[in-house]
């Protein structure tokens, strides 16, 4: 079983070419029916961050939130080696640790990184 992917950063520079592994983690809370069951409650406070990553030797980890209802898709994906390219928008890193805000996973690349 695998709910993780590994490879390397393409961008930014000063992270290029250093080494990755990103794991998946159920969360029901995202899932479409319980957002519409309390729609006012994100509405009034939106989650800040959908995973987080940190610096480990020279491997950079990120964990991230996946709804429920989806994780099967991305575990299938995962497993047949169909995740090519994930494209990740967070904070800078601190201390070694930062959060995610959102991420993308895809099969090709659809435009250069920057």
């Amino acid at each position: 079983m695998r709910d993780s992917v590994r490879g390397i950063f393409l961008a930014p520079a000063q992270l290029k070419g250093q080494k990755c592994e990103a794991h998946f983690t159920r969360r029901p809370h995202l899932n479409e029916k319980s957002i519409d069951e309390n729609l006012h409650r994100y509405e009034e406070a939106p989650p800040k961050s959908v995973g987080g990553f940190s610096k480990q030797g020279h491997c950079i980890m990120a964990f991230l939130s996946v709804p429920q209802d989806a994780f099967a898709l991305v575990f299938q994906n995962a497993q047949a080696n169909k995740i090519k390219f994930m494209n990740l928008r967070g904070q800078k890193m601190r201390y070694g640790r930062g959060q995610i805000y959102r991420y993308y996973l895809q099969e090709e690349q659809d435009e250069e990184p920057t």
